[in-house]
C-alpha cells in the first residue's frame, strides 16, 4: 500500500475495508484507468496529481475540499539526513522553505509548511 492510500483509509473510512468492485492501483495509474471507467467511478489520489489533470472531477468530503484551510486530510513528507545537513543539502531544505520554494510546491498542488 502507498502511503496515500493507507492515510485514506485511516482517515476517510475509519480503517474500514474498501470494496474493489472494479480494480484498484495503489499508484498514480489511476488517473489514466479512471478515463475509461463508467461515470460515477470513484478514486482517490494526491492533490498534487489530481491538478494537472482537469477532466477529473474532485469531490469534498464532509463538506471540505482540498482547497479549504481546515481540510483535514493531508499528508505530511519530511527531509531526512543521517546529520545535520550542510552543503548543498542545507541549501536544498533552507530553498524548500523559501518564499520562491514556497511557490513551486504550491504550483505543483501541494501545500509548503513552516519550520
Amino acid at each position: 500500500d502507498t502511503a496515500a492510500h493507507k492515510n485514506f483509509r485511516r482517515q476517510v473510512m475509519k480503517r474500514k475495508d474498501i470494496a474493489h468492485d472494479f480494480m484498484a492501483y495503489d499508484s498514480t495509474m489511476v488517473i489514466e484507468a479512471v478515463k475509461h471507467f463508467p461515470c460515477g467511478t470513484v478514486s482517490f489520489i494526491s492533490q498534487g496529481a489530481a491538478m494537472h489533470h482537469k477532466d477529473i472531477k474532485t469531490i469534498k468530503i464532509d463538506g471540505l475540499s482540498p482547497n479549504d484551510e481546515d481540510y483535514p486530510y493531508f499528508q505530511v513528507f519530511y527531509f531526512i539526513t543521517k546529520k545535520e545537513p550542510d552543503g548543498n543539502l542545507k541549501k536544498f531544505i533552507e530553498f524548500a522553505y523559501s518564499e520562491e520554494g514556497k511557490k513551486i510546491i504550491r504550483t505543483n498542488g501541494m501545500v509548503p509548511i513552516s519550520r
